[in-house]
């Protein structure tokens, strides 16, 4: 069974075109063909199979924007360079290690929830809020059903290769307590925290000369990597919160982090001259959600917008249908991009 041709001006316009899928098409159906054949769609491509949330979010993206906006979503998969384990999961740590990143590009890979890793040309790897174990679920309690891993790692703790990892703040979904005593045991990883990330890393015993401290407005030079941190506001129960600009290679990344949406306070971010923002759109626990999010895509006049910090725990909630829409009404100039797990996209100057 062959999913519905799709023309090439769909496939580069997909933003602007949306097809009247809901008219003409039977969802049931669609979601049928999709829950049997997701392997086969993407043959060739070592994608993960979709189920659960993969498969509600291409029922939305296909009910919404019809199958050329399905299939624009999973295009930067084509650059994978991974193998596939026995269990049939993708072998991310190959995958990053295998790819190499030309002059003047940033290969950049969705963790799920709000944690990336970035590689660049000279080979540096930088994981940023990587939520690896469940240790949210271990630390809250089962009393909070809700904050159950719903989505698998892409990646084991035991996996990682990398030369810096850094935490935004000391939420265990950002600086996860599980994975860092792991990664810790690697003498080439070095961490980088906010402020209240320092007595954290303390009491895991992460030996100090491991350790930098990152603060607002302040610039660390990770190898080729320029890491600032910059004003993220998420509330009192994480004052010392940081969102964090990654420069490398001429590109511009801002990972935005846990926060409000507070523009005024992000004019001089605004003009480094982001090429990719990073945002969160749960809309919870004083999160930005997915229509001010693409107010921001446009603040910072953003070539590409990819949201984060949705659909890992049922109590986050978010909406990325919401930000695709968003950002046309808000933040035309801008491409939102959605990434699935384990997904490789490279921005090339």
């Amino acid at each position: 069974m062959q999913p519905p041709p799709i023309a090439k001006e769909q496939r580069t316009k997909y933003k602007r075109r949306r097809p009247a899928c809901r008219e003409n098409q039977d969802l049931f159906k669609m979601l049928q063909y999709g829950a049997e054949n997701s392997n086969r769609i993407f043959a060739g491509r070592q994608d993960q199979p979709l189920g659960g949330a993969g498969i509600t979010q291409m029922a939305a993206l296909i009910a919404r924007c019809g199958w050329a906006c399905y299939y624009q979503s999973y295009i930067t998969r084509t650059q994978t360079r991974g193998t596939v384990r026995e269990d049939g999961v993708n072998d991310l740590a190959s995958m990053i290690a295998n790819t190499k990143v030309d002059k003047g590009s940033l290969a950049i890979f969705w963790l799920g929830q709000a944690g990336f890793v970035y590689k660049t040309h000279a080979g540096t790897i930088m994981y940023v809020d990587a939520y690896l174990s469940d240790c949210v679920s271990r630390m809250v309690g089962a009393q909070f059903h809700g904050f159950k891993r719903i989505m698998p790692a892409p990646i084991r703790s035991e996996e990682v290769e990398a030369d810096w990892v850094v935490c935004t703040h000391s939420h265990p979904d950002h600086f996860d307590y599980d994975a860092i005593p792991v990664l810790a045991k690697s003498e080439r990883i070095r961490f980088i925290g906010a402020p209240d990330c320092r007595a954290e890393f303390e009491k895991l015993g992460i030996p100090a000369e491991k350790i930098t401290i990152i603060e607002e407005g302040t610039t660390i030079t990770c190898d080729d990597i320029t890491l600032t941190g910059v004003y993220a506001d998420h509330g009192e129960l994480a004052p010392d919160a940081l969102g964090v600009v990654l420069q490398a290679d001429g590109i511009t990344v801002w990972q935005v982090a846990d926060t409000a949406y507070r523009p005024e306070r992000w004019e001089g971010v605004c003009k480094m001259g982001v090429d990719v923002v990073i945002p969160p759109i749960n809309g919870a626990f004083g999160n930005m959600d997915g229509v001010t999010a693409a107010k921001l895509a446009n603040d910072c006049r953003a070539k590409i917008a990819i949201p984060c910090h949705y659909w890992m725990f049922a109590e986050h909630g978010g909406n990325p249908i919401e930000f695709l829409e968003s950002c046309e009404k808000y933040a035309p100039d801008v491409e939102p991009r959605l990434m699935a797990q384990g997904e490789l996209l490279v921005y090339r100057t």
